[in-house]
């Protein structure tokens, strides 16, 4: 028995069981080669981004940070997101594990219309929203004209 198979060779859960040890060896293995910035995707959390008439809103999904945990900064027309999640028990002996520690950076190019001097940021419920406000010559552009 080699150590992705639990149990009986024959049964779907055991072979699924086999593949995703395989595939995490697999990645595990690329990363330790060259290096854990390979598969920048494995750690980094989802974003949307929508707008209103007022703002541009940025979500971050990520679970399980504190607000002490991210960094929210303007590099001249770039937004950077950053955010570092330690691991609390890393003497814990685990069956099997998926949650992801360590840390990420995301860069968000800033539209034209973004009012550099009104950004906000909030953390609840696992979401780091972060709310653009747009220039006065934004707010007007989306303007209906009466006809006369």
């Amino acid at each position: 028995m080699n150590k992705h198979s639990k149990g009986n060779s024959c049964g779907t859960k055991n072979n699924l069981g086999f593949f995703n040890g395989v595939l995490d060896e697999i990645f595990e293995g690329i990363e330790n080669s060259f290096g854990k910035d390979v598969l920048p995707l494995r750690n980094v959390p989802r974003a949307n981004i929508h707008e209103t008439d007022k703002s541009f809103i940025l979500e971050i999904a990520a679970p399980g940070y504190t607000k002490k945990d991210f960094s929210v900064k303007l590099e001249k027309d770039t937004l950077v997101v950053s955010g570092e999640r330690k691991e609390d028990n890393e003497n814990e002996s685990f069956r099997k594990r998926e949650f992801r520690y360590g840390s990420f950076k995301r860069h968000f190019a800033l539209p034209e219309l973004a009012d550099r001097t009104d950004i906000s940021a909030s953390y609840r419920n696992g979401i780091l929203s972060i709310a653009i406000g747009k220039t006065q010559a934004a707010k007007e552009e989306g303007r209906t004209i009466d006809i006369s």
